[in-house]
């Protein structure tokens, strides 16, 4: 398996189920609504179709103070099945963004106690968050994932899933390297 596809999918897969349930779930998923437009727009199709790149979609947006200030306030919380941090019952969208969270922090957890560099790099992870990342246990950044924030971003702008999801003739490497140039020109046009 290379490194985004199986993440992109589930990821993709469940932000879709909810967009096209409730397209204001945009909001709360802290996704630009042009880019939930268009890939509540798409069929699962075509989002499996989008996802299928070595290069992860989403970026952890998550400072590493943050994340440190997340597991310490998680610390003394007394985990519910199904529950939120705070004790209230979760609704299907806060439980799908708690599985995303903990899918993508886990990845990069993995990740960092990889020497790969490759791995950091494809995963956009600072040497300041890694170092963290392996100072934390599987616990702890799983119980931060639960926190009511949310870590995953887009990397790519909203055109990505339109041009990778209609292009069903490109190959692996193409469909890498289309991600690879969205993703450098959605750095550009926010610098």
């Amino acid at each position: 398996m290379r490194f985004g596809d199986e993440e992109n999918r589930f990821i993709l897969l469940e932000r879709h189920k909810h967009l096209v349930k409730d397209f204001g779930a945009h909001v709360e998923m802290a996704m630009d609504p042009i880019a939930a437009s268009v890939i509540s727009s798409l069929t699962e199709d075509e989002i499996c179709l989008a996802a299928s790149t070595a290069i992860p979609l989403f970026v952890l947006d998550i400072e590493r103070s943050q994340l440190e200030n997340l597991i310490a306030a998680s610390v003394n919380v007394k985990w519910e099945e199904g529950c939120t941090h705070l004790g209230e019952k979760m609704t299907p969208l806060q439980m799908a963004i708690c599985k995303e969270n903990e899918y993508l922090i886990v990845n990069r957890w993995a990740a960092a106690r990889e020497s790969s560099i490759a791995t950091r790099i494809s995963y956009a992870m600072n040497e300041k968050m890694k170092k963290f990342l392996n100072e934390c246990t599987l616990q702890q950044i799983r119980h931060a994932s639960r926190m009511g924030y949310v870590f995953a971003k887009l990397s790519v702008p909203a055109q990505y899933f339109y041009q990778a999801a209609m292009a069903s003739h490109l190959t692996s490497c193409q469909r890498d390297a289309l991600a690879i140039s969205a993703g450098i020109a959605s750095r550009r046009s926010h610098a």
